[in-house]
């Protein structure tokens, strides 16, 4: 459907879904991930199975307004979708620029061993900031914002992704500080 694709060809009035078994694809996941909220009460080791899960409630980069920025940033706590009444009373962009997110399922498969760095996993009303997914030496790494990282042992790639459910308005988009060349 013309007019429905962004630049990178994603096609927006679909909901996001992919399996990545190559670095390549992992990297495409990592970029539609990147800002994704993620409560710990959300995360599963699932040992028997060899398998982990997360939720997470991902930031929909492909549905962002060009040229439109919050005032104030990432809000993990403000991002509740607004009553359908009080919409119009609403700081930030107006209506035509609210941004979205969406619930969004990332697995892994063949996991045998998962590590955390820097993260009370015991804490399950934490909320995490998903910056990337790399492959490493050892295995997989989920980084987190504040040096926090979840690395996964892994015998072999295979991350599954999808969004789940319908998006719901937002008002707050990531922002990045600007790194000094």
């Amino acid at each position: 459907m013309a007019g429905s694709r962004d630049i990178a060809g994603i096609d927006v009035a679909r909901p996001f879904r992919v399996r990545a078994e190559t670095v390549e694809d992992l990297e495409i996941v990592s970029t539609m991930l990147q800002d994704a909220i993620v409560p710990i009460s959300e995360i599963a080791w699932r040992r028997d199975d060899n398998r982990f899960v997360l939720m997470t409630q991902r930031f929909r980069w492909e549905k962002a307004p060009e040229g439109v920025t919050a005032d104030d940033g990432l809000d993990a706590l403000g991002d509740a979708a607004p009553d359908e009444d009080n919409k119009t009373d609403m700081d930030g962009p107006t209506p035509d620029h609210w941004y979205e997110r969406i619930t969004c399922a990332l697995r892994f498969e063949h996991v045998s061993a998962v590590r955390a760095n820097g993260i009370d996993l015991a804490n399950r009303a934490q909320m995490l900031e998903l910056l990337s997914l790399h492959v490493t030496d050892d295995g997989l790494d989920l980084a987190f914002a504040d040096n926090k990282t979840i690395r996964l042992t892994i015998s072999k790639l295979s991350c599954h992704a999808e969004d789940l459910g319908q998006p719901w308005p937002t008002t707050q988009r990531p922002e990045h500080p600007e790194e000094d060349s």
